[in-house]
């Protein structure tokens, strides 16, 4: 029985954080596209955001967070000292800094080209999750949807 624990112990040590753990709630957030960083505090989740790119400049307060990098180029020394829970990257972030995150031990959240509204809100409501405001994102996609139909 003690070995058992043993190897479960040294199998949970050695598995990249976030690898088992769920996408919701994280405290310690870094941004890699502005639409996300703009999502976050619409969610009133800012602080939960740890770090953005240089081109996040919406809202304004966001430009007041440590800088990662740009949207293409991650800085993954400064990624790594903000130690954060999940990184959210983008199709635009570099394919290998996403990979050599990953080979660090940090948790990436990729987020994929949107076609369409729907697309749009899923996301959101995606990112609400990951805040920890599946409820607040929920109810604004609701409210942007019936804006959207009213047109």
């Amino acid at each position: 029985m003690k070995k058992f624990l043993f190897i479960i112990t040294l199998v949970l040590l050695f598995i990249p954080r976030g690898l088992c753990a769920p996408e919701q709630g994280y405290k310690r957030i870094v941004s890699l596209g502005s639409y996300v960083t703009e999502g976050l505090y619409r969610l009133g989740a800012e602080d939960s955001v740890v770090g953005v790119t240089t081109y996040c400049k919406r809202p304004p307060q966001a430009q007041e967070k440590e800088k990662a990098g740009n949207i293409v180029e991650v800085n993954l020394e400064k990624v790594l000292s903000l130690e954060p829970d999940a990184v959210i990257t983008t199709p635009l972030t570099d394919a290998r800094a996403k990979e050599k995150m990953k080979s660090l031990g940090i948790n990436v959240i990729d987020f994929k080209q949107v076609e369409n509204f729907g697309d749009i809100c899923a996301q959101f409501i995606r990112l609400g999750k990951i805040a920890g405001k599946e409820q607040a994102a929920r109810e604004i996609a609701a409210q942007d949807k019936n804006k959207v139909d009213m047109l």
